[in-house]
């Protein structure tokens, strides 16, 4: 029987080894390439759910705001919906839209701005006057883009409807300052601050005051 000398048959056994080693890591580069690929996919996946979550919600609540001014009374977009559209909100010189939730709770918030109904947002905002909250980071950060004398106009469900002139706008600390007490005839809009924040929250918020016309 022919047998190989022993140099050759280490020399082969480690080259064995090499291709055996390649292979493997051949193998962990591929399954590590089509991990990340699925979580990359996963995501974007989510991204689009989330995105497309939102659009149908803005049209249900569209659909409930005609729904209640033809009824005269709120209506749930949704039925196990936590909550209603009370009003819209017109930014007439951006040519923008808000449906206003009837109140300024978590789940409230997560659809649009909502009425500070009991006068509050932690205990910054002394009671009376009109009030009205909203996210930074979605339907609000359009308060960033408002400037003095500009009309936003808020409809009832009633169909009466109140214009409002923008007077000015500041940035206040929680911690340290309360919100004027408005009179009936003024607005305040409120959103958290600074808008473009990585972090939720926070003592700031940025705040919009306007007069009735």
């Amino acid at each position: 029987m022919f047998k190989l000398p022993i140099h050759r048959l280490k020399a082969r056994h480690k080259l064995i080894q090499r291709m055996t080693l390649l292979s493997g890591a051949g193998w962990i580069k591929s399954t590590i390439s089509i991990a990340l690929l699925a979580i990359g996919i996963g995501l974007v996946g989510n991204g689009g759910y989330m995105i497309a979550k939102a659009q149908l919600a803005q049209q249900l609540l569209a659909y409930s705001w005609k729904q209640g001014i033809e009824s005269g009374s709120a209506q749930r977009p949704w039925s196990w919906a936590d909550t209603e559209v009370a009003a819209r909100i017109r930014f007439l010189s951006l040519d923008e839209e808000r449906y206003v939730m009837r109140d300024a709770s978590g789940e409230s918030l997560a659809f649009g701005p909502g009425f500070v109904e009991d006068g509050r947002i932690k205990q910054t905002l002394e009671p009376t006057g009109t009030a009205i909250a909203g996210h930074r980071d979605s339907h609000f950060g359009i308060l960033r883009d408002l400037k003095t004398n500009d009309l936003i106009e808020i409809q009832r469900l009633d169909q009466s409807s109140i214009r409002f002139r923008i007077t000015s706008a500041a940035v206040i600390d929680t911690r340290h300052q309360t919100l004027r007490k408005p009179s009936a005839t003024e607005l305040t809009l409120i959103t958290c601050y600074p808008f473009d924040s990585m972090v939720a929250g926070g003592p700031l918020r940025y705040v919009v005051f306007g007069v009735e016309v």
